[in-house]
């Protein structure tokens, strides 16, 4: 089975096109999924836009898409272009974020770099976009900027939210586990 993925990669990176080179402007990396009532979703952090502050705290963008949409998005078919990016990352052993902190297998790894690919793509209307601030040495978080997108309806808030603490086991601990360079500090 991996030697017939192998082979197909091998195939796909022999008809790449320059079209790989070319500089993205965000590189969405996914850091979590999860389920919110009845839907699952995906939660992407803009590895180009974070931003470290004088004051120790480090600004970055998410935003979040409705697994529902990705996965109809895939059956309806990715493209090349999409594929290419795929199959290059493989062979060049790149392991996903989420990866990183779940010890995903092979199959899980490439079902992040699926997702981290189409979200690059812009093709799927995002369902929140937050600019998040997070206080790495205290596990604190706030919301600087929020933008949903949601049944049609959008809204808008530009003013910065209060610092929360990050809950253990959360989506918004997997964000401060790849962000924060620097081990939380221990109290007690």
């Amino acid at each position: 089975m991996k030697a017939a993925r192998l082979f197909l990669i091998t195939l796909l990176l022999a008809s790449t096109s320059a079209a790989h080179a070319q500089e993205r402007i965000v590189d969405w990396k996914v850091y979590g999924v999860g389920k919110i009532d009845e839907s699952e979703w995906l939660f992407f952090y803009d590895a180009k836009g974070i931003t470290q502050t004088q004051n120790g705290t480090v600004k970055v963008w998410t935003k979040t898409l409705r697994t529902k949409d990705v996965e109809t998005f895939v059956k309806k078919g990715i493209g090349r272009k999409i594929d290419e990016n795929i199959a290059h990352k493989l062979v060049d052993r790149y392991l996903s974020s989420l990866s990183k902190i779940m010890d995903a297998d092979f199959d899980q790894n490439t079902r992040f770099i699926l997702y981290e690919e189409i979200a690059d793509s812009g093709r799927i209307q995002p369902i929140s976009k937050i600019f998040y601030e997070l206080y790495c040495s205290e596990n604190m978080i706030r919301e600087l900027s929020i933008h949903f997108n949601f049944k049609g309806k959008t809204r808008s808030i530009d003013q910065p939210e209060e610092w929360e603490y990050v809950l253990p086991e959360s989506v918004g601990m997997d964000l401060i586990k790849l962000l924060c360079s620097a081990p939380p500090k221990e109290k007690g």
